[in-house]
């Protein structure tokens, strides 16, 4: 209950009982699963699945063992929360097996240290067949039991040489899809993977089952804990990725952190690339660091450990904690589109320090693609010259009826067609359509005139912000969608309007440069750029369209 009060709402807390605690579970197709009691873990079983993290402990030899019983105490908290943990060691390239072993039995410790916590080591439990290059079979057997028993699994990578006989390492990477794909079974979703990388890396995962019943269990999380810690962000030095949509995004920063000779940052996010294609179409993957993971601040790093082995620096602030945090809202703790700014208002300097660091984890989410017409990559969006180069909302690139739909569905409320196109068709700027349109914004180039000189100021517009409500929420469909009118589509900056009831505009206000409340109107209006200024022209341009903007509805 403590732990559900840190919820920060009512809806994530409603959530996760209902994933976790509820006595029927649907699986993402949403067809019920049966109970099947013969084939399931005794526990952590809710409803009638066990949900599984893979955790990747990458170059685990340099955290301390203060930090990492920290470490420890989360991955505790969160099978307590019903998410069991299957733990994958990494010494980083060039280990050998003893230090592999040796890392992996001090984890082991550190588990068995907590109340009533047991854990297992696994080693040399995957073969390498000579007559497939780089193929590993896992024996599922001692995995299976250990799952069974309530045993947190402490898994070496390491394999056996069937000719000859003899104990090697393996990468880490692809020990934890083999282990993901053999909790999963066969029956998991895996969409085409393009690259061929991606395809090399899953080759090395053989799909294998833990019991004859699909469904048993589930990998809900890959948890990667690496002293780097979350994916840096290429536009903003030192700052990171909050959420990654991996149909839009991954490709792209994996050939930036290549490019800017990042290679353990880029293998983290291959391997959440990987680990995505092979698992369940709702799994995700967190990466952050140890410190974040732990609740540490980066600069106690040899604290004392009390005698339930916790390190005395770790702080119990849940919400604050990046892995707990994700189990309950399957979010990133801060909204990938919330400015940096936003997240450090109002705190002292001392708070700053310890937000500093949850901040510090990068979400990976299957997400879904974003279709920006036209693209700005292609030609940056300018006011246009002549009636030839105006997009239009009745293009045959977009589904019209089915836009309409979606902008019925999300306003409550029916579009006039008719009156939103005599509108809008003559100074559309473009369109931003989220997955199968379950989102989208509609942009226009409004002309505001100043009644005093005449002048006339062209701005850009946002007309329409929609999302279906059966995607509102912890999709990220709005994140993602505001990230890119924002960074790609208006980097310098648009305005927009929202009626002053509406209780969207929380989220407004706190992704906003600034608003003004528009007297003698229903209107607020809302802006982002940092080039407005109060009395200046644009702010003034930005005012007068708000008011002028006539609405389309029937």
């Amino acid at each position: 209950m403590s732990i559900l009060e840190s919820s920060p709402t009512r809806r994530d807390a409603k959530a996760y009982i209902q994933k976790y605690l509820d006595g029927e579970y649907a699986s993402p197709t949403g067809n019920a699963l049966p109970r099947t009691t013969d084939s399931l873990p005794d526990a952590p079983t809710h409803g009638n699945l066990t949900r599984i993290a893979v955790v990747n402990l990458r170059r685990i030899q340099e955290t301390d063992d203060a930090l990492l019983a920290g470490v420890a105490k989360t991955l505790s908290q969160l099978r307590a929360l019903g998410l069991f943990c299957v733990i994958v060691v990494d010494c980083g390239p060039g280990a050998s097996p003893f230090t592999l072993l040796d890392q992996a039995h001090r984890v082991s410790r550190l588990v068995d240290g907590l109340e009533a916590q047991r854990s297992h080591v696994l080693h040399a439990t995957f073969r390498v067949h000579n007559s497939d290059p780089g193929g590993l079979r896992m024996d599922p057997g001692p995995l299976s039991e250990l799952l069974r028993k309530d045993i947190t699994p402490v898994i070496v990578p390491t394999s056996i040489d069937v000719d000859p006989h003899r104990v090697q390492t393996v990468d880490s990477s692809a020990v934890v899809l083999a282990v993901g794909k053999a909790i999963t079974g066969d029956d998991a979703p895996r969409p085409p993977v393009a690259e061929e990388a991606a395809a090399q890396s899953m080759a090395t995962a053989l799909p294998l089952r833990l019991s004859s019943s699909p469904g048993a269990a589930s990998v809900e999380r890959v948890i990667i804990l690496d002293p780097l810690g979350a994916l840096p962000l290429s536009k903003r030095p030192g700052s990171c990725h909050r959420l990654v949509n991996l149909h839009q995004e991954a490709e792209d920063i994996i050939t930036w952190l290549s490019e800017s000779i990042m290679p353990g940052h880029a293998e983290n996010l291959r391997l959440a690339r990987d680990a995505l294609h092979v698992l369940p179409s709702m799994s995700s993957v967190l990466i952050t660091s140890p410190s974040a993971a732990a609740h540490r601040s980066p600069s106690a790093q040899s604290a004392p450990v009390d005698g339930h082995g916790i390190a005395s620096v770790v702080r119990t602030r849940v919400a604050q904690n990046p892995l707990i945090h994700n189990l309950l809202t399957d979010k990133p703790i801060y909204s990938s589109s919330l400015p940096i700014r936003r997240i450090y208002a109002g705190r002292g300097a001392s708070d700053a320090g310890n937000v500093d660091e949850p901040i510090r984890a990068t979400l990976v989410k299957r997400g879904l693609p974003l279709t920006i017409y036209p693209d700005p990559r292609v030609k940056p969006w300018t006011p246009p010259v002549s009636s030839a180069d105006k997009p239009r909302l009745t293009d045959a690139r977009i589904d019209l009826e089915r836009l309409t739909s979606l902008i019925n569905d999300s306003f409550g409320r029916r579009l006039d067609v008719e009156h939103y196109l005599n509108r809008v068709n003559q100074n559309l700027a473009g369109v931003v359509v989220a997955g199968n349109y379950e989102g989208c914004a509609i942009l226009t180039w409004e002309i505001a005139v100043d009644s005093d000189t005449g002048r006339q100021t062209t701005v850009p517009y946002l007309d329409k912000f929609a999302v279906l409500r059966s995607r509102q929420g912890n999709s990220g469909v709005a994140d993602f969608l505001f990230n890119a009118l924002a960074q790609d589509c208006f980097p310098d900056g648009l305005c927009w309007r929202s009626r002053k009831t509406n209780p969207v505009n929380k989220w407004y206000f706190e992704r906003s440069t600034g608003f003004l409340n528009l007297e003698d109107t229903d209107w607020t209006m809302f802006w982002i750029g940092l080039n407005v200024r109060c009395g200046s022209t644009l702010l003034n341009a930005y005012e007068a369209v708000c008011r002028s903007i006539e609405p389309s509805w029937e």
